[in-house]
């Protein structure tokens, strides 16, 4: 990976492919550590590693794609077409929407430079909505986002958890609120 790492810092490359299980660990690490270095680059997974959580595992790592083996040559031309179409931008880890602040890369949530108690559930929301403050998010993305295929969610799981989400929110006076927008999701905004 030493050598990975020196060629991604010396030349700016249109798209990265990288496989997750390479002799010297795992590929994601290079997306970690551009992300460290401040590095922009599109990432594009191209593993036999097919499971949920793999795939889970390097798109929230930030992959651009992920392309299990075995593939068709020409779907991932296509797919690294589609990585290039997307401009590459300067991602800012930390946002800050009241008193809270969400560090994208440890997915943690501070109130008040102290780390904000949350469940598992509410983390992943809260970062949706965080980084995506002031704008109304559909509940089905939220659902996706949050809930694998193997969750059983009933029509109120969402809503029990913004509701204890809420209740946190406010007891800890964090300056913030997240309102229903009625049929179509939910919006997160300073008060």
């Amino acid at each position: 990976m030493r050598f990975a790492r020196e060629a991604l810092r010396s030349f700016p490359y249109e798209v990265v492919i990288l496989d997750r299980m390479l002799p010297d660990g795992d590929g994601v690490e290079l997306i970690r550590f551009c992300q460290q270095q401040g590095l922009l680059n599109r990432f594009l997974v191209l593993s036999a590693m097919d499971q949920l959580n793999d795939k889970l595992t390097g798109l929230n790592l930030g992959a651009d794609d992920y392309v299990t083996k075995p593939f068709e040559p020409q779907e991932l031309l296509a797919r690294i077409r589609a990585a290039m179409r997307h401009p590459l931008q300067a991602v800012e880890h930390i946002i800050t929407v009241g008193q809270l602040r969400y560090d994208s890369q440890s997915h943690n949530v501070f109130l008040r430079d102290q780390l904000f108690l949350l469940s598992r559930r509410e983390l992943a929301i809260m970062g949706l909505l965080m980084k995506r403050a002031n704008r109304v998010i559909a509940r089905e993305a939220i659902e996706q986002a949050v809930y694998s295929f193997d969750d059983e969610i009933t029509s109120n799981t969402l809503e029990s958890h913004m509701s204890r989400l809420r209740k946190k929110l406010t007891q800890a006076d964090t300056g913030v609120t997240i309102q229903t927008v009625r049929g179509v999701g939910y919006l997160l905004k300073a008060l």
